[in-house]
């Protein structure tokens, strides 16, 4: 039994629209390290990621709505929203890769949700009531290629704190600009490696040209 999550960027064609196509890839670089941390401390593991979604397999659902909530707060750093899905069930299994019914409802429970929300089946909300999380209803939901009517939670508070509600677009595009200008870590790791390499080499150079003159004459020359 595995716990799938599914989640994607809201937006993202009027985003990268917005910011141009390099500024975008800088942004998605940034989402996607800020999602593959949380998802190591939450015990996920990544399965494939696609543009700007991402598809993860929890061992539990507890776990995997806990990393929703913090996914959604973290990339609000970046002035983006992101909606999640989460469904629990037996998974089959194709050359290591995770396939079926399951992984379809998961993948259509996220296309229900909107900005900020985590959306998660009955059995998913079932499975960890008690646990501090919260629902509403999100109403009953025919899934797109999915068998039957499914009954749809979004999640609306951990213990004692509410789901904040999306940024206002302006603080939104304000934070998206700034974290889109910054040169990724990347490069600049990149660039002070290129830096470090250099003064090597020179000082090398300078060595061994100071080593040539300090050299005595040869007699027979």
């Amino acid at each position: 039994m595995q716990t799938v999550l599914f989640l994607d960027t809201v937006a993202s064609t009027r985003i990268a629209a917005e910011l141009g196509d390099e500024h975008w890839q800088v942004l998605l670089r940034r989402e996607l390290a800020i999602l593959r941390r949380l998802l190591k401390e939450r015990g996920g593991r990544e399965v494939d990621v696609a543009g700007d979604g991402l598809f993860a397999l929890f061992r539990e659902p507890a776990k995997a709505v806990h990393f929703a909530a913090d996914a959604i707060g973290a990339v609000r750093e970046l002035g983006l929203e992101i909606r999640v899905g989460v469904h629990f069930g037996e998974c089959e299994f194709a050359e290591g890769h995770p396939g079926g019914i399951v992984v379809h409802t998961g993948a259509r429970t996220m296309s229900s949700g909107g900005p900020g929300e985590v959306i998660v089946t009955q059995t998913v909300r079932d499975l960890v009531t008690g646990g501090g999380l919260r629902f509403a209803e999100h109403g009953v939901h025919e899934l797109k290629g999915v068998p039957g009517t499914w009954p749809l939670f979004m999640l609306t508070g951990i213990d004692d704190e509410t789901m904040a509600p999306p940024l206002l677009e302006e603080e939104a595009l304000s934070r998206r600009r700034e974290a889109a200008a910054r040169p990724p870590v990347v490069r600049r790791r990149t660039f002070v490696a290129g830096v470090v390499v250099a003064i090597v080499a020179s000082a090398v150079a300078t060595y061994l040209v100071t080593r040539e003159e300090d050299r005595p004459p040869n007699p027979a020359l």
